[in-house]
């Protein structure tokens, strides 16, 4: 935890040139929050099997967590030529009720498993009201990655439930197939009354909803 704070008082000092922040700093901060990521989903995890995982509700500004979470993979989306995409719908309203670190915990394991199977084209995070209900938010990533086939679709929610396709393998060595398990649950927490959604085309890329 104190990786993190220390790396950014650094990125805000004035005094230093900003070649090295972008070379290094940066992606040390984004690979700093993305292993605190898999520590956090090896925790809740622990939390899932004991049914304890909990929200802490309140009110945010959401365009400000949207914002901070594409800068969090923008640098890395550039150092694989993926062009990273923050469509917010202009009627959205800026503050929002609800888990603000969990529902960046959600949207975060939709972005890093998009950008690890993902090596041209583009990365789309598009935000905007429910078209049934206008309450609720519809939050969508989309990627041109590898897709996965119909049959793998239901192995995505299930403990440790890695694909081991040809076409998958080596490129997400260090995952442990716990983020979407987690994830949907805490969707479900959160009001989605679905659960994650997964529209997949095996060679052109895949949508999480």
């Amino acid at each position: 935890n104190c990786i993190i704070p220390m790396i950014s008082e650094v990125i805000n000092d004035e005094t230093i040139p900003p070649g090295p922040k972008e070379s290094s700093l940066k992606p040390a901060l984004n690979s700093a929050h993305l292993l605190m990521n898999i520590v956090n989903d090896i925790l809740d995890y622990s939390r899932y099997k004991r049914n304890k995982l909990a929200l802490n509700l309140g009110e945010f500004d959401l365009h400000e967590k949207l914002t901070e979470i594409y800068h969090l993979f923008e640098m890395q989306c550039k150092h694989k030529g993926i062009q990273l995409i923050l469509d917010i719908c202009p009627n959205l309203p800026k503050l929002m009720y609800s888990d603000k670190n969990r529902l960046g915990q959600v949207i975060t394991n939709f972005l890093s498993n998009s950008l690890k199977f993902t090596s041209r084209g583009s990365i789309t995070i598009t935000v905007q009201s429910g078209s049934i209900d206008r309450n609720y938010i519809n939050f969508k990533i989309t990627d041109t990655g590898v897709g996965i086939k119909k049959e793998h679709l239901p192995n995505l929610f299930t403990e440790f439930g890695k694909i081991e396709e040809v076409e998958h393998r080596g490129l997400n060595p260090q995952g442990l197939g716990l983020g979407l398990l987690i994830s949907n649950q805490l969707v479900g927490m959160l009001g989605g009354k679905t659960g994650i959604k997964v529209v997949s085309n095996f060679g052109e890329g895949s949508e999480f909803s």
